[in-house]
């Protein structure tokens, strides 16, 4: 059955005539998330999700769990912060490789990350990706680097540069996820509801329930601590929506949506009454929330003594990291 999302996106704003009409229809059909959905994502968006493999995509065989990728995407400003983490990771996972995504990080910095052992250095090509994306305050970044990542180690933890590792022991972690029915694990509550922290703006592309959300006092989980596995799964509920919501600047960064109310947000399980937004964060708990039907257990571990998230946390370089 053909899903008819209403209030259809300007085609001639988003220069849809690079695709055949052909084209167009059947993306269309693939590019709706739900029947509700009052707007669509642009077609042109669709080329994204073929390079991330995102579509026509193999299942990768996902690495040891105890040999782990870890991924992490910085810009200059968060390089001390970021060093904290690598510090954590180098300590209790000396043969894990760490992916480091570089967001506008100096020459000087850029230097030493490729010096040192175990970093697989890579700069993000934000000329390849929608002019929003290169904001780095609305996250848009984050998605990408996820699905990039994914489609070249089948399995990674993504950690913010304010999260720092605790334990080289994560069987614990491990094996609860395992049990659980997402292969998209979050791992840290932010202390306030999913509706209090996301525009309803975003609804239009990503409908929800959102008395449901409210009434069940639905925790909104960080976006910045997670484990992810690419699969079937993943791909069809989580990912794809995700790539798409962030490649669309209206769907990740409404236009009245504002990130600094946290006074606001602080034990606030209600209705969102002033536009206060997580953008990336915000996507990713809908999507979850949607796809498990409002149960949290299903996709987030429930354990949080194997990291500490510090956002003064400052780290510095060690000669002994360089190979």
């Amino acid at each position: 059955m053909l899903l008819l999302c209403i209030n259809f996106y300007d085609c001639k704003k988003n220069d849809s005539k690079q695709l055949s009409s052909s084209d167009i229809i059947k993306i269309e059909e693939e590019l709706c998330y739900d029947k509700k959905s009052r707007k669509k994502f642009n077609p042109n968006l669709y080329k994204y999700l073929k390079s991330l493999k995102i579509v026509n995509y193999e299942n990768l065989i996902t690495r040891d769990n105890y040999n782990p990728t870890f991924v992490m995407a910085v810009s200059n400003y968060f390089v001390p912060r970021g060093l904290a983490l690598m510090k954590s990771i180098f300590e209790n996972f000396p043969k894990s490789k760490l992916i480091v995504y570089d967001l506008g990080v100096s020459r000087k910095n850029v230097k030493k990350i490729k010096k040192t052992c175990n970093i697989i250095y890579k700069k993000f090509k934000f000329n390849y990706y929608p002019y929003h994306v290169s904001h780095l305050s609305n996250y848009a970044f984050k998605a990408i680097v996820i699905s990039e990542a994914l489609r070249d180690y089948g399995s990674i933890w993504y950690l913010d540069s304010s999260v720092s590792i605790r334990t080289s022991n994560l069987t614990k972690v491990y094996n609860l996820m395992n049990n659980k029915k997402s292969s998209y694990i979050l791992h840290d509550p932010t202390g306030h509801g999913i509706a209090a922290g996301t525009d309803t703006d975003l609804y239009l592309y990503l409908p929800t329930n959102i008395n449901e959300i409210v009434s069940k006092k639905s925790s909104m989980y960080q976006a910045g601590l997670i484990y992810v596995k690419k699969d079937k799964e993943s791909i069809d509920k989580i990912l794809k929506w995700y790539i798409l919501c962030s490649l669309t600047k209206e769907c990740i960064s409404p236009k009245n949506a504002k990130q600094k109310c946290l006074k606001f947000l602080n034990n606030n399980y209600g209705y969102n009454k002033k536009h206060c937004h997580r953008y990336d964060q915000s996507i990713i708990n809908i999507l979850l929330w949607n796809a498990y039907k409002g149960d949290i257990y299903e996709y987030t571990s429930g354990v949080n003594d194997f990291y500490k998230i510090d956002r003064q946390q400052i780290g510095k370089w060690n000669k002994k990291w360089f190979c």
